[in-house]
């Protein structure tokens, strides 16, 4: 049996209140120090993990809107676009913490994240 992630949205903070921005890519570092957050009281080995999703979101978060799924337990992490793949590995892995991220730019473009999940 899969494991689904909760539809509800459990946060919606704006972490960067700049109006110019047209693109939520500058956000990034603001994004993986929530990773960070989250993941400093589950990982406890493979911490180089971490280093390789700064580098995925560096290539990867760009647009007005950007979505992905990250997983972490005591082995390390995982993160991808692709939802299906991310929740199989984190399945295999054993991880504790399953969550989807957006990151977008709200009307105001102020950059807004949400974080659902476990």
């Amino acid at each position: 049996m899969g494991t689904t992630l909760p539809t509800s949205r459990v946060g919606g903070e704006v972490i960067w209140w700049g109006n110019t921005e047209t693109d939520v890519s500058h956000a990034v570092p603001l994004v993986f120090g929530r990773l960070v957050r989250l993941a400093a009281s589950v990982i406890k080995r493979y911490e180089s993990d971490l280093f390789h999703d700064a580098q995925w979101l560096r290539k990867h978060m760009s647009g007005r809107s950007f979505t992905f799924v990250w997983s972490v337990g005591d082995s390390g992490t995982t993160i991808g676009a692709d939802e299906p793949e991310v929740t199989r590995a984190s399945e295999i892995l054993h991880h504790s913490v399953l969550v989807r991220v957006t990151v977008e730019l709200d009307e105001r473009n102020r950059t807004v994240l949400t974080v659902r999940g476990s």
